[in-house]
């Protein structure tokens, strides 16, 4: 009995750890270096991620695009240049699909806030177990049954390129910008519960129930996906007197080394990054000339059903939208119409001395039985 109440009280513990890491995570604002989708407020007409859904309005996947712009040169030639967006906790395969995508390109631009030129030794980082980020990670990635991308992206190929800022420039910009881990952290936490009071964010009964069903990693994944999908306010926590540095300023740098590789006679380029940093470099491309060519590629990075499916979404793949959300009557009065305005006003009957019309109760048949179970009952 004792052993029974021990394994009880580790799976409670187990599930409660579990529930904590995740609520950490959403408080926190969806940081970018966890997730890398954080939404812009410019309001590209691209999407970079999606929840897509089948015929039924199911949750299938939580995906990412890879979205490719063109640009004719001087000499009658083609500069190209994909955006490329990734979350940074997903899947193995998409993680391994991401890696034969970027054999292709003369140059692969990728972020990562680390002295200029850092390359990510095979494996990814090594960090010591006491390090807060590194366990909010992994905590993650266990409990939603994923990998991290550092683990498994090839960082060691020649066409890799660094270009993000080094800690110094980053907070050298966030200094500059008025910007501090203090206030960006309270702005989080406002965002957050803005996020969580629209519509779009998912109930909180939601997690919960999550946590404590039987297959609790595609519970979990979905109930976070949504949530990701719709973090569209928690970007404001970002901004600063100019931009932001986590995603304006980064990107400024990136494109600075971008312009470099092209000036080297670079024609075909990658710019791997976060999603939430896409729509305003797909802004910046377009101002540089640069015109969005073909529809997005759609990448698996979440599976959320166990049915077996192909990583590279394949363009006839038709996404349905997300069940339509039925509103409460009660809620709108204003759209029922009343009799008034639909009917004309009944006009007033006026009194007669005609006699009044006699009852339809036979006066002359005989009582209804009573059914024999409840004879006797009602007998004085």
């Amino acid at each position: 009995m004792m052993q029974k109440r021990k394994g009880i009280c580790g799976i409670l513990t187990s599930r409660l750890r579990s529930l904590t890491t995740a609520v950490v995570f959403l408080s926190l604002g969806n940081l970018n270096l966890l997730w890398g989708v954080e939404a812009n407020p410019l309001e590209g007409p691209t999407d970079f991620v999606r929840i897509r859904h089948d015929a039924n309005h199911q949750p299938v996947s939580f995906e990412t695009a890879t979205v490719t712009y063109l640009r004719a040169n001087t000499d009658g030639s083609e500069t190209r240049v994909d955006l490329i967006g990734v979350v940074h906790i997903g899947s193995k395969s998409y993680y391994d699909a991401l890696n034969k995508l970027f054999e292709q390109y003369d140059a692969l631009l990728y972020e990562l806030v680390a002295p200029e030129g850092t390359r990510v030794p095979a494996g990814g980082r090594q960090s010591s177990g006491a390090d807060p980020l590194s366990g909010l990670q992994n905590g993650m990635k266990e409990m939603l049954g994923l990998q991290f991308q550092l683990d498994h992206i090839d960082y060691q190929r020649d066409n890799f390129v660094h270009a993000d800022m080094s800690p110094e420039e980053f907070m050298e910009s966030m200094s500059k910008n008025d910007e501090s881990f203090a206030k960006t952290f309270f702005k989080m936490l406002g965002s957050s519960m803005a996020i969580q009071g629209s519509k779009s964010s998912m109930d909180e009964s939601d997690l919960f129930m999550a946590m404590f069903s039987r297959d609790r990693e595609m519970k979990m994944r979905r109930a976070m996906a949504k949530q990701l999908s719709g973090a569209d306010l928690a970007m404001v926590a970002f901004n600063g007197k100019d931009g932001s540095t986590i995603i304006n300023h980064r990107n400024g740098k990136c494109f600075e080394i971008l312009d470099r590789e092209i000036a080297k006679g670079r024609t075909n380029l990658g710019v791997f990054y976060g999603a939430g940093h896409l729509a305003d470099m797909e802004e910046r491309l377009l101002k540089k000339g640069f015109k969005r060519s073909g529809d997005p590629l759609w990448y698996v990075a979440w599976p959320l059903t166990r049915e077996p499916m192909e990583t590279i979404v394949p363009k006839s793949t038709k996404a349905y939208p997300a069940k339509p959300q039925t509103s409460n009557p009660q809620e709108s009065p204003a759209l029922e119409a009343s009799p008034s305005d639909s009917q004309p006003p009944t006009p007033p009957v006026e009194a007669t001395d005609s006699p009044e019309p006699k009852s339809s109760k036979c006066e002359n048949c005989p009582a209804p039985k009573r059914p024999k179970r409840f004879r006797g009952l009602f007998r004085k």
